[in-house]
């Protein structure tokens, strides 16, 4: 499926992966993108989720072949319901795994937010450790208590793959 035709829509997405995912400041936006106005030049980074899922999201529509589409049109469905019933249903198929692994990395990059005063577990368990002295103690606790956050995510997603890819 071609989502190029328009010039002004690619300039558009060329300008937002340009500022955003390519030249973005790195760690601590993700979940904080109201930090970053600009782009930082010779830093490399995630950039803010809006951009990394767009260009997934663009990506998965862009896999699926273009005659798709136009065996929609060609039954008298409008363009809006192609999308909806035919092309975005075998898209989710396909960007389910990079969005999976996107949620999981958000939630282990939020001690990255310490960096701009956001108090957080890392930063918690770093004044602990330090005020108890058994730092081994508390990073061992906090690694497992992110393995209670992340494994049950990782465990959905290769769920919601298995059903998708068995529903054919």
């Amino acid at each position: 499926m071609d989502v190029r035709r328009d010039f002004l829509f690619l300039g558009c997405q060329v300008g937002h992966a340009w500022r955003f995912v390519g030249g973005a400041n790195a760690g601590c936006g993700n979940d904080c993108f109201c930090f970053r106005a600009l782009p930082v030049p010779g830093e490399a980074g995630n950039g803010p989720p809006s951009a990394i899922l767009a260009e997934v999201f663009r990506s998965g529509i862009e896999a699926l072949h273009s005659g798709q589409r136009e065996a929609a049109l060609s039954l008298g469905m409008t363009p809006a319901k192609a999308m909806a019933y035919i092309i975005l249903p075998q898209a989710v198929r396909i960007v389910l795994p990079p969005v999976g692994n996107y949620a999981i990395g958000l939630l282990k990059d939020t001690a990255l937010c310490s960096l701009i005063g956001v108090n957080e577990l890392m930063n918690d368990a770093k004044s602990i450790a330090f005020a108890d002295y058994q730092p081994m103690a508390v990073f061992v606790l906090v690694a497992g208590i992110y393995f209670v956050m992340s494994y049950p995510l990782s465990l959905a997603v290769r769920y919601m793959e298995y059903r998708l890819s068995h529903s054919r």
